[in-house]
């Protein structure tokens, strides 16, 4: 029989690193288990870097309908969807539909936000206490809106999250340039900007990294190089996982943090996730003039990317692809991202030097992760974070910590 105070938590991606270090602070024995050499090698390592607490919107409204409709028939649009012969898509697509009410939005919209701010205050713990260097920019974010219609729909957003508790609000052509100095040099004009002071960037994979070290510190185990093949489930309850070398490695719980590949592993138990892979693309490039490259990450709403500094480097990501389980890098894609980033900046960065990266992100028709026990005793889930993983990974985790520790 296990140690009643064993977990194993499956997945060393930027969500998986927080749970392991919070059940490990919390008394717990935990052994963090990952395919790779080294934590957040996957959709945590090259992110957008914006910790977006107040940019958490879901997907599903009324309002992204029409985008989605355009991208049937626009190769070139940022977000690109094809529909397949594929039973998965579609009933993620249907569900996906029916979160998009006047109601589901809101509901899931307050529940994003509720998630957020408690991740700000936990992840600003962490901060104070680990004292981790991950090129760290607490300059808030700034949305740029390039027409009157797209900054009207970004005031009422504004208006909305600042009513729900967190700071977000518009501000003139003369704050803009106040709080981020360098858009001057920009050749594009705004038509409107909203400013969330309290949200930040820094890198993803160096403070997962990171964070991982301070995990074995505390007496946890990461057990790297190691793919899961099954979980081990007998006697009506998940026992531990199965290796791909076939070794059982037994604990009380199992902890899911797996993202698009949630759904692979627990399949065979019969129960699933509504978890659909959403491919999004980033472009790093070298700084060679930091004067004219801002400080303050920004969100630009006609091209739907965003842009945080990352030290000597700036992070430019973006685009969504609802094209199934494909890693491949589309060139493209990359193209689209220097080229906007080139219409922002002409000048600053080295465009000769550029490390494209791609990665599929966890998507749930409503936007809000699975978090807690799953229909299977000993199994728990905190997977499914979409593009706010970095942003909602230190909440999500003392949230599923919490829950497990009232069953103790």
């Amino acid at each position: 029989m296990s140690d009643p105070s064993s977990i194993i938590v499956v997945g060393a991606g930027v969500v998986g690193v927080h749970t392991a270090w919070y059940l490990q602070k919390n008394g717990f024995q935990v052994t963090l288990i990952d395919q790779n050499s080294e934590a957040a090698l996957e959709t945590s390592f090259a992110n957008g870097s914006q910790l977006s607490y107040g940019h958490v919107e879901p997907w599903a409204s009324k309002e992204t309908y029409p985008h989605i409709l355009k991208a049937l028939f626009d190769e070139t649009s940022p977000i690109l969807f094809r529909l397949r012969l594929d039973l998965k898509q579609w009933a993620w697509v249907m569900s996906f539909l029916r979160q998009g009410t006047t109601e589901r939005y809101q509901y899931n919209l307050k529940r994003l936000l509720s998630l957020a701010m408690r991740s700000r205050s936990a992840h600003i713990n962490l901060e104070q206490s680990l004292q981790i260097n991950f090129a760290q920019q607490n300059k808030g974010i700034i949305h740029l809106y390039s027409s009157n219609e797209a900054y009207q729909r970004g005031l009422h957003h504004a208006h909305v999250v600042n009513d729900l508790g967190y700071e977000r609000y518009p501000i003139d052509l003369n704050a803009l340039n106040i709080i981020e100095p360098t858009l001057q040099f920009s050749p594009l004009s705004f038509s409107g900007a909203t400013y969330c002071p309290n949200d930040s960037s820094g890198d993803a994979k160096v403070w997962t990294q990171a964070l991982c070290q301070h995990f074995m510190s505390l007496g946890g185990h990461f057990l790297n190089n190691a793919s899961v093949s099954s979980l081990w489930y007998s006697n009506q309850r998940c026992q531990g996982v199965i290796l791909n070398n076939q070794q059982q490695l037994p604990a009380r719980r199992i902890v899911l943090c797996t993202g698009v590949m949630t759904q692979q592993l627990i399949k065979p138990l019969g129960i699933s996730v509504s978890i659909y892979p959403v491919k999004g693309y980033s472009i790093t490039l070298p700084i060679i003039d930091k004067s004219v490259i801002p400080q303050v990450s920004l969100t630009d709403d006609q091209g739907k990317i965003v842009m945080s500094r990352l030290g000597d480097y700036l992070r430019v990501a973006g685009t969504a692809e609802f094209i199934g389980w494909d890693h491949s890098l589309n060139q493209q894609r990359v193209s689209a991202l220097v080229k906007r980033t080139k219409q922002f900046f002409p000048t600053g960065l080295d465009f000769n030097e550029i490390n494209p990266w791609t990665g599929l992100r966890p998507v749930t028709p409503s936007g809000y992760p699975y978090i807690g026990a799953s229909p299977i005793t000993g199994l728990y889930f905190n997977t499914g974070h979409g593009t706010l993983g970095w942003t909602l990974s230190a909440g999500s985790a003392e949230l599923l910590v919490e829950q497990i520790l009232q069953e103790t």
